[in-house]
């Protein structure tokens, strides 16, 4: 014969109150420090491509009144200027890509392009390109244009724009080893591994400014057309 306290546990669960259930993990808190073109991009990904159940409470904390970091305009004299990054290289496939996602319609310049470079210090503007023929200017007007504007970086900048390039395209080239795919590239355990199988490391352990000086840029290039 079983046991009483076996036959009575179909009557104590009835009558018993319902066990207290656990619970639900509450959502964590993600905290993204800066609204930058990486914080910005992390929170929209975050925001619009992920489901966790439950949901976390995204937030974005930036020192300054509006997002974007170095991608920013300035006004100057009525004009309205790029103070940050304006150009997406051809080879910044993930860029490409993003911008695409956002439905943001790319400026290419052509020989009817209205731009000219201007580079201003805070208080006044150091140096200034010519400013572009007016439209349905004759061709060799605007080859004429062009090679003035060449001949005024180059008293500027000598050389130095030359080995800038030469620097950019040797980056690009390492860079571009992260598009390979796994079958050709191997898997890395840490950060610190994957930068020196490319060959950017050196990057992390050194300013950019001593990179480009290694390079040969002079420092008025440095000072005046790159950001470090």
């Amino acid at each position: 014969m079983p046991p009483l306290f076996l036959l009575l546990l179909p009557v104590l669960l009835l009558v018993h109150p319902p066990f207290p259930q656990a619970a639900a993990a509450a959502a964590e808190d993600i905290c993204i420090v800066g609204s930058g073109i990486s914080g910005a991009s992390t929170a929209f990904f975050l925001t619009n491509y992920t489901a966790p159940d439950p949901a976390p409470q995204l937030r974005v904390f930036e020192r300054r009144d509006r997002v974007g970091g170095r991608l920013a305009t300035v006004t100057v004299a009525g004009e309205v200027f790029e103070a940050g990054g304006s150009i997406i290289h051809p080879r910044n496939l993930h860029v490409r890509r993003f911008a695409d996602l956002l439905g943001l319609a790319a400026k290419t310049g052509g020989d009817n392009d209205e731009d000219w470079l201007g580079i201003w210090d805070g208080a006044r503007f150091v140096f200034k390109t010519l400013r572009p023929p007016p439209p349905g200017s004759s061709w060799l007007r605007r080859k004429l244009h062009g090679l003035a504007n060449s001949l005024l970086l180059l008293r500027r900048y000598g050389l130095s724009l030359l080995r800038m390039d030469s620097f950019v395209q040797e980056m690009l080239q390492k860079f571009m080893l992260y598009y390979n795919g796994f079958e050709s590239r191997p898997v890395f355990d840490n950060v610190e591994e994957m930068l020196k199988w490319s060959g950017l490391y050196g990057l992390t352990r050194r300013t950019l400014e001593d990179e480009l000086i290694d390079a040969g840029l002079n420092t008025q290039t440095i000072s005046e057309l790159v950001t470090v």
